[in-house]
């Protein structure tokens, strides 16, 4: 947040990161324990976020950052909660993500912009992923098409090396994101792409 450094109206994602920070160490909102009360706070906080339409960028210009890490931060919480409050708001901020993704397959900084970048495409990829993973049906077509987006974007000798968008000028940055994306994804790691990745 802008309090400590960083951009002003990102609390949504300020909140999320905290809550996955929380969530990592063993907090529960729906346990007893030293972070129970603030974690219940801020589960609360961060659904009350998540528009009818699942809209959660709080209208940022970069809000699908937020958009990613908040839905990442709700799926987790109900994935280790199972909490039936969560179940609504996560499907609606996952529908929101999967209708902004773009014809070429990927995202941007805006709800259904007309390019898109690695780096916020990482987020929405782990956010799908996340809420697949709690127990979410998420369908198939938006990975498939992240994958596309990503082909879209490597280069290298075995297509393992990613660019914030296009295929020039490779970043380890960009690549390990777009790594980590393509094995959650499914990608073998004997795959020759995971192999120019890490050389």
């Amino acid at each position: 947040t802008k309090k400590h450094g960083g951009s002003a109206g990102h609390d949504n994602a300020s909140t999320g990161f905290a809550m996955l920070c929380y969530f990592g160490w063993g907090a529960r909102h729906t346990e007893k324990g030293p972070y129970q009360v603030p974690m219940a706070k801020a589960v609360k906080w961060l659904s009350s976020r998540v528009g009818e339409d699942g809209d959660s960028t709080a209208g940022d210009g970069q809000g699908m950052y937020d958009q990613g890490i908040a839905t990442m931060a709700l799926a987790e919480a109900y994935g280790m909660t199972k909490d039936p409050a969560m179940l609504d708001p996560l499907r609606r901020a996952v529908g929101f993500i999967i209708r902004a993704q773009n014809k070429e397959g990927g995202w941007r900084y805006k709800y259904k912009s007309k390019d898109s970048d690695t780096s916020v495409v990482g987020w929405q990829v782990m956010a799908l992923t996340s809420a697949r993973m709690s127990g979410l049906r998420v369908p198939e077509e938006p990975f498939t098409k992240a994958r596309k987006y990503l082909e879209s974007v490597s280069s290298g000798t075995g297509g393992g090396r990613y660019s914030y968008q296009g295929r020039r000028n490779a970043t380890v940055t960009m690549t390990a994101e777009a790594m980590f994306c393509q094995q959650i994804m499914g990608m073998r790691p004997s795959d020759p792409r995971m192999a120019d990745s890490v050389s």
